[in-house]
C-alpha cells in the first residue's frame, strides 16, 4: 500500500474516533517574482486555531491555489473530505490536503498535551540516529542551501536531487542529480517533506534502503509521524505554531514567519505512537 493511501486510511481511522475539528481559513503566500530561489508557504487553520503548514511552490500549485481561494474565502467542505484529496493527481488538492493532515495533528498534539521536542534541543546522539561522517556521501532531497556550507567543512560529500535544477549553487563537493536512483549510492538521506506533495516519497525510500539514517524535514512534515517510522524514516522535522496572531501578521505582511512557532524532531523513541495520543486525547 502506498503511503497516500495509508494517510487516507489513517485519518478515516481518527475521524471515528474523535470529531474533527472545522477548518475555519486557509493562508496562501503571495506569488514573488524570484520563484526559483523561494520556498512559499501556505497554512490551514481550524476552528480551535490549529495551524498547518503546506508546500505551494511545486510547478504552477500557487497560482492555481489563488484561485480556488481568496481571503475571503469561507472553506465549506468538510475536513475529511479534504483530506481525502490527498489521493488526487492535482498538486493543489494534494497541498491543501498535506495541510490539513498537518493541522489536525497539531490539533491532536495540544489537546493529548503532547509537545514535540525542539529541534534545537533534540540529542540525537541518545535516538540512535547515524549521523555523516566525513569521507560519506549525503543524498539530499531538496536543496537545503543553510546546510551545504557545514556539511563540506566536515568533508561530507553531498548528492542534491532537485528537480529544480537552477535552485543548487555550484560548487566543489556537490553533486546535482535529477535521478533518484543515484540515492542508492548515499549513506544517509535528507530529505524535503514536499514529497509528500508530490506524490514521490515512495520511490526515495525504495531507493535509499541501504542508507544508515533518512530524516524528513520541513514544514509539510508537521502531521502525525507514524506511517513514516513505519517505512523506515528516522527522524521527522517539522513545525508547531505558538502564535496564530504573530504568524496571520506576517504571513499578511509577506514576512518571515519562523519566529511564530519552534522546529521540532520525532524519532521512535520520542514519540508515543497514535493510539496513547488518541488514549489522552479523550481522557
Amino acid at each position: 500500500m502506498s503511503i497516500t493511501n495509508e494517510y487516507l486510511d489513517l485519518f478515516t481511522y481518527i475521524s471515528r474516533q474523535i470529531s474533527l475539528p472545522k477548518i475555519k481559513s486557509i493562508y496562501l503566500p503571495e506569488p514573488v517574482e524570484d520563484s526559483e530561489q523561494k520556498d512559499d508557504f501556505g497554512f490551514v487553520i481550524l476552528d480551535d486555531d490549529s495551524a498547518g503548514a503546506f508546500y505551494c511552490n511545486l510547478e504552477n500549485t500557487l497560482e492555481q491555489l489563488k484561485e480556488f481561494y481568496s481571503e475571503t474565502t469561507v472553506v465549506n467542505e468538510k475536513t475529511l473530505s479534504l483530506i481525502e484529496k490527498f489521493s488526487s493527481d492535482s498538486l493543489p488538492d494534494r497541498a491543501v490536503a498535506l495541510g490539513v493532515i498537518n493541522a489536525v495533528s497539531q490539533h491532536i498534539f495540544h489537546r493529548a498535551r503532547f509537545s514535540p521536542p525542539d529541534k534545537k534541543s533534540a540529542n540525537t546522539s541518545s535516538t540512535g540516529i547515524s549521523k555523516p561522517k566525513a569521507g560519506e556521501r549525503l543524498g539530499m532531497i531538496g536543496y537545503f542551501s543553510p546546510l551545504i556550507e557545514r556539511l563540506l567543512e566536515k568533508n561530507i560529500e553531498v548528492l542534491v536531487v532537485e528537480k529544480n535544477p537552477a535552485r543548487v549553487v555550484s560548487q566543489n563537493g556537490v553533486t546535482l542529480s535529477e535521478n533518484v536512483t543515484d540515492l542508492k549510492r548515499c549513506d544517509h538521506i535528507l530529505c524535503t517533506a514536499s514529497t509528500l506533495v508530490n506524490n514521490t516519497l515512495d520511490e526515495v525510500l525504495e531507493n535509499s534502503r541501504q542508507a544508515k539514517s533518512f530524516s524528513l524535514i520541513g514544514p509539510s512534515g508537521s502531521s502525525l509521524p507514524d506511517i513514516l517510522f513505519n517505512h523506515g524514516v528516522d527522524a521527522v522535522g517539522g513545525f508547531h505554531v505558538d502564535d496564530l496572531s504573530a504568524l496571520q501578521h506576517a504571513l499578511m505582511d509577506q514576512q518571515s514567519w519562523g519566529h511564530t512557532g519552534n522546529k521540532y524532531q520525532l524519532t521512535p523513541e520520542s514519540y508515543p505512537g497514535i493510539e496513547a495520543l488518541l488514549k489522552r486525547y479523550r481522557a
